[in-house]
């Protein structure tokens, strides 16, 4: 009985040692939340076996001010801008996907906060997202052109 409750004890020690990729990106969206510039121009591209494309957001304060979206080896289209702080659209559609994930590889950006890059993959498929450009203080989408 005594060895069983170590035994039960140490793996409930053990399990509390991983990293709980829910509590890094809360943790990290808290740190955006406090840290964002006022302004800024975000790419934001997505990986794995889907079509690669990417969107590129200016944001003031807390509106998308301007929007274009390409697919992969295509030039930008301007778009309607959409409603929601893209970081925190990221931070969103990444929280969901890590609960399905069986592995997951999370990235910040040290200064801001920001999910700079993420990667999981269920089984034998793999996605992803990548921040491929973030210029604070603009909102001129040039800031990052390629």
């Amino acid at each position: 009985m005594i060895k069983l409750g170590w035994v039960v004890g140490a793996s409930l020690l053990c399990w509390g040692c991983a990293a709980d990729p829910g509590q890094e990106l809360d943790e990290h969206r808290q740190q955006w939340l406090s840290k964002r510039p006022q302004e800024y121009v975000v790419e934001i591209c997505n990986t794995g076996f889907a079509p690669h494309s990417c969107s590129l957001d200016a944001v003031s304060g807390d509106r998308v001010v301007a929007s274009r979206t390409a697919l992969q080896g295509q030039a930008y289209e301007e778009v309607e801008p959409g409603s929601i702080d893209p970081i925190i659209a990221l931070f969103d559609r990444v929280s969901s996907a890590v609960r399905t994930d069986d592995d997951s590889d999370l990235e910040f950006d040290p200064q801001y906060g920001y999910l700079s890059k993420y990667h999981g993959s269920s089984g034998s498929e793999s996605s992803g997202e990548i921040v491929k450009c973030f210029k604070p203080e603009t909102i001129d989408l040039s800031a990052c052109s390629n």
